[in-house]
């Protein structure tokens, strides 16, 4: 199962949230994105359980990440 996650951060943490969430095992892609949400992360997990513990246990815990936006692939 894939899914995007758009992360906005707190100011001047965009870097600093950018490589933490690069260490994550599940996370496949990252970019710093200009607009409404600074970081999107591609993940790759085996079920919506799974998810739901990254984003909540992992990304969401992670200093400067104010808020998040998960979008889960349909095909």
């Amino acid at each position: 199962m894939e899914a995007y996650v758009l992360i906005t951060v707190d100011p001047n943490m965009d870097n600093q949230v950018f490589k933490a969430i690069q260490k994550l095992p599940e996370v496949k892609e990252t970019h710093i994105l200009f607009g409404d949400w600074d970081v999107v992360a591609k993940l790759e997990m085996g079920n919506p359980e799974q998810l739901g513990s990254i984003v909540i246990a992992k990304i969401r815990s992670i200093e400067g990440v104010r808020q998040t936006k998960t979008l889960i692939v349909a095909r």
